[in-house]
């Protein structure tokens, strides 16, 4: 997965399908210790990953 975070921002939430097996939190965390990361699981997303900021 590769996408750009502003380094301005803080706090990013992240809304995954449920059958989404990737541990994103600690890929994110991994680059950018400083940011604050959420991820969510939801049954109505199919085949699309959501990154809030």
């Amino acid at each position: 997965m590769n996408f750009s975070i502003p380094k301005d921002v803080k706090n990013v939430i992240i809304i995954v399908p449920e059958d989404f097996d990737c541990n994103i939190r600690n890929q994110i965390k991994s680059v950018r210790r400083e940011l604050s990361v959420i991820v969510m699981k939801s049954p109505e997303i199919k085949g699309k990953l959501y990154v809030l900021y």
